[in-house]
């Protein structure tokens, strides 16, 4: 296996040891419920992957308490998430003092929703558009290739729930998870990217594909084969959506149970 590849995102690091302020690595731990090893990586800019919505909650809410002033808000800009207002008018600071008060918790739970499935990713009419062509080029091919499946439409215990999911039969696999992105070719989408892969609970028996329409976004990623900590069988398709097929595919990592 090559080098680890970490990203590198010191303005989030620096707020996290601020959020510390004058407690002890193990203690702000506990606070949060974030590992010492993981919270020390975050903190020291070593992260494999950039954190989400929800770890970047646990770092700034409840009983994280974090010192010196330093807010949700603050780690989520940082980490390059856009802050929309809320439905109900209010900003994110004050539906986060509401949530702070014991109040406002229906209202929290949809804004991580929010935040995960919509801001987090730039929805463009580009987005929409790659993400509709995406499925139809994707389905073809399982086609064209003769294999058999079906929609998966079982509900789901994971923070994070991909664009496209089947079953396969009679294949390595039998899932298939795949999410359609159209990005910038930034190492913040890169890390971006990652991260999504890294939100999906590894499963030997499941293939988890993250479909671009950029080449040098796609040899980014490629780049990080065999370079990152996941367990997981995780792949990048390069679609071209002109000429409506699949450019290439490429694991970048492989389950230890199920790599060949």
């Amino acid at each position: 296996m090559g080098k680890m590849r970490t990203m590198n995102c010191q303005p989030l690091a620096d707020l996290i040891r601020k959020a510390k302020g004058d407690r002890s690595l193990k203690q702000y731990s506990l606070d949060c419920g974030i590992s010492v090893s993981n919270l020390s990586k975050m903190m020291n800019n070593k992260m494999p992957y950039l954190p989400g919505p929800r770890t970047i909650a646990k770092l700034t809410l409840g009983d994280a308490k974090p010192q010196n002033g330093v807010t949700y808000t603050d780690m989520m800009l940082a980490a390059g998430f856009q802050i929309p207002e809320t439905k109900e008018g209010l900003t994110v600071d004050a539906a986060l003092d509401q949530v702070s008060n014991g109040e406002g918790e229906a209202m929290f739970t949809r804004m991580m929703s929010y935040y995960e499935n919509i801001k987090r990713y730039d929805i463009s009419p580009e987005q929409t558009r790659l993400e509709k062509l995406a499925k139809g080029i994707i389905l073809g091919h399982v086609a064209n290739e003769s294999i058999s499946f079906s929609y998966d439409d079982t509900e789901v215990d994971t923070e994070f729930v991909p664009d496209l999911r089947l079953k396969l039969v009679n294949n390595e696999f039998d899932y298939w998870w795949i999410e359609v992105k159209s990005y910038g070719n930034s190492e913040m989408s890169v890390f971006q990217i990652l991260g999504i892969a890294a939100s999906v609970p590894a499963d030997k028996k499941r293939k988890f594909s993250i479909a671009i329409d950029s080449a040098n976004l796609y040899e980014k990623l490629i780049d990080f084969k065999d370079k990152t900590s996941m367990n997981a069988n995780v792949s990048i398709i390069l679609v071209d959506v002109e000429k409506a097929e699949i450019v290439k595919e490429e694991f970048i990592a492989r389950s230890k149970k199920s790599a060949k």
